[in-house]
């Protein structure tokens, strides 16, 4: 943090002033709360990981809630073969984000932090059209966010069933 850097991917164990430094140099926390929260259930995971992994989870939405706290800025990570933004995004929810921050985080913090805030994370003219369309009302049902009927990729539209119009 004193260096510099951009961002801290995971940070589960993140402190107050840790915490408050980041937010002072504007770095990015790259939250990554999935991988301990599916861990800590997982089959093939050995029981002592599991204990482990539960505990890093309950401790990351405490971190996630400081961090909130301080105004931190927030971006979904994926991690290893994790990648569930309804994960991240409920867990910012329970953390104290509002529906809002919490889909910001996956969408415009995102794309601002990799620089591409002029092209992706919102739905503005001139970007690049790649939109998902749910089932339900995120900020009302967070797990909608995985029930996708329907993508938008570069102005094609692909249904479950295949590519719309074919």
């Amino acid at each position: 943090i004193e260096a510099g850097i951009d961002s801290i991917e995971h940070g589960v164990y993140l402190t107050d002033e840790n915490l408050s430094q980041m937010a002072d140099k504007g770095i990015v926390l790259c939250a990554t709360y999935g991988p301990y929260a599916a861990a800590s259930h997982l089959d093939n995971v050995p029981q002592f990981m599991k204990d482990n992994c539960a505990r890093a989870a309950d401790h990351y939405l405490e971190t996630l809630a400081k961090a909130h706290e301080c105004k931190v800025k927030v971006v979904f990570g994926g991690d290893t073969y994790h990648a569930d933004p309804r994960t991240e995004y409920k867990a910012l929810i329970q953390a104290g984000f509002s529906p809002i921050e919490a889909l910001n985080a996956g969408t415009i913090n995102a794309a601002t932090f990799l620089g591409y805030e002029d092209q992706l994370g919102t739905i503005e003219k001139g970007k690049i059209a790649d939109l998902v369309a749910l089932d339900g009302n995120p900020f009302k049902y967070p797990d909608s966010l995985s029930e996708v009927k329907a993508v938008m990729k570069e102005g094609m539209v692909y249904t479950p069933e295949g590519l719309a119009g074919s």
